[in-house]
C-alpha cells in the first residue's frame, strides 16, 4: 500500500512538474531573454557599486534559468525518442553539471566571506576532470536536446530547414541561438497542446 501510495504520489508530481516545463517552451525568445538577462545587468550595476558578493548571488538566477530551459527541452521532447539511456544521461549529466556548479558557488562564497575576494576553485588538481567531465556532460546533453528537437518536428509534422547539428550549435552558442530555436520550441508546444502526438504531453499527465 506504502508502496502504491509513493508511486501515485510521485506519478503526480513528475505529470506537475512536465506541465510547468512545457509553459517554458511556450515562452517567446523576448521573454526568455529578459528573465535571463535582467539578472546580469543587476548583478554588473552591483559590481559597479563594489557590491561583488550581491552581484554574483544574482547572477546566478542567470545560470538557474538557463538550466531549467535546457532541462525544460529535454525533459518534454525526450518522449519524442523514448530511449531509456539516452534520458538517463541527460538526467545524470545534468545533475553532475549543476551540482559541480552548486559546490563551487557555495565554495566561492565562503572564500568571498573569509578574504573579501573571489578565488580560481579550479586550482587544485582533482578539480580539474570533475569539470571537464561536468562540461563534456552537459554538452551531451546539448546534443540530445537538439536531437529530441529534430524528432519532434519530424513526429509532429512541423516544417523545417534546420538540421541537428544546426540545432547544436544553436543551443551551444547561446544567446544567439535562442531567437531561432524558441520560435521552433513553441510551434512543437502549441501541436502537443493541442494533441498531435499520442505519446505528448496529454498522455504524461496520465502516465
Amino acid at each position: 500500500l506504502v508502496i502504491e501510495v509513493w508511486s501515485m504520489y510521485a506519478t503526480k508530481s513528475v505529470g506537475t512538474c512536465i506541465h510547468m516545463l512545457q509553459k517554458v517552451l511556450k515562452l517567446s525568445a523576448a521573454k526568455i531573454a529578459a528573465y535571463l538577462f535582467g539578472p546580469v545587468l543587476v548583478a554588473v550595476m552591483f559590481v559597479l557599486l563594489e557590491r561583488q558578493l550581491t552581484g554574483f548571488l544574482i547572477f546566478q538566477l542567470f545560470i538557474e534559468g538557463f538550466v531549467i530551459w535546457q532541462l525544460a527541452i529535454g525533459l518534454v521532447l525526450y518522449r519524442f525518442i523514448p530511449h531509456k539511456r539516452q534520458i538517463f544521461l541527460f538526467v545524470f549529466n545534468m545533475t553532475i553539471g549543476i551540482l559541480y556548479r552548486l559546490t563551487t558557488n557555495v565554495q566561492q562564497i565562503f572564500v568571498y566571506l573569509d578574504t573579501g575576494k573571489f578565488s580560481f576553485f579550479e586550482t587544485p588538481l582533482w578539480v580539474i576532470p570533475v569539470h571537464l567531465y561536468a562540461t563534456v556532460g552537459v554538452v551531451y546533453c546539448f546534443y540530445l536536446n537538439a536531437r529530441w528537437i529534430q524528432n519532434a518536428e519530424q513526429e509532429l509534422a512541423i516544417s523545417s530547414s534546420e538540421t541537428t547539428v544546426k540545432t547544436f550549435f544553436g543551443l551551444l552558442i547561446f544567446p544567439v541561438g535562442l531567437w531561432s530555436i524558441q520560435p521552433r520550441l513553441n510551434k512543437i508546444a502549441e501541436k502537443m497542446a493541442l494533441g498531435g502526438k499520442s505519446h505528448g504531453l496529454n498522455s504524461l499527465k496520465n502516465s
